[in-house]
């Protein structure tokens, strides 16, 4: 079963950057480390990956209010369980949640997909386009991986300052806007113009 959760992608490796390693996150592997998920598969709890906690709503397909809801409602859920143990969630009034990463703090929420704009992401700008709608893009294995075919790994670049709703709407309308610019720079037309115009959903 090992096997097949790490093939679907639904299971995290073990540990070998520098970085990692040296802030102890590959310390006793693989010991009090774990999945759970349900038997749909569209709900995970990663423990002790990176962070103590990892809880992960997905699925196939474009229904990220479906996704959300799911994510939403499991963490209340994790939420009461925790606080009627005596715990919580790491928070504080200024930074928001505390995670591992520091590029975490805040909601700690990442909301992403694969898309596949080669034409897009062709272009020697194509960070400063992500980071003009509030995106950021990352090979499909994960940080720091290159995509090879033009397929990336597009999510929310914010974390801090937001409200998870207003993280999740930025990601979505991005996400639909790439689209759109990849239609039609394969139609042959010139984005510049609207590219420059650019700037990130707000309600």
């Amino acid at each position: 079963k090992e096997e097949e959760l790490r093939k679907a992608g639904n299971l995290f490796q073990e540990p070998d950057s520098t970085l990692l390693l040296s802030s102890g996150c590959g310390r006793h592997w693989p010991d009090a480390r774990g999945i759970f998920h349900n038997e749909a598969r569209n709900f995970f709890v990663w423990v002790n990956e990176e962070d103590h906690m990892r809880i992960i709503s997905m699925e196939v397909g474009d229904n990220v209010d479906a996704i959300f809801k799911r994510f939403c409602a499991a963490t209340e859920g994790v939420g009461k369980v925790l606080r009627a143990e005596g715990y919580d969630f790491m928070h504080n009034d200024h930074l928001g949640y505390i995670l591992t990463c520091p590029s975490n703090l805040g909601t700690g929420l990442r909301a992403g997909t694969i898309v596949k704009v080669p034409k897009l992401s062709a272009r020697p700008d194509f960070k400063t386009v992500c980071a003009k709608l509030g995106l950021q893009a990352r090979g499909t294995a994960g940080v720091d991986s290159v995509s090879t075919d033009g397929r990336f790994d597009i999510s929310n670049a914010d974390r801090l300052g937001k409200s998870e709703t207003h993280l999740v709407n930025v990601f979505i309308r991005g996400v639909k806007t790439f689209i759109e610019w990849e239609q039609k720079l394969e139609a042959g037309e010139n984005i510049d113009a609207i590219i420059e115009a650019a700037k990130p959903w707000e309600p």
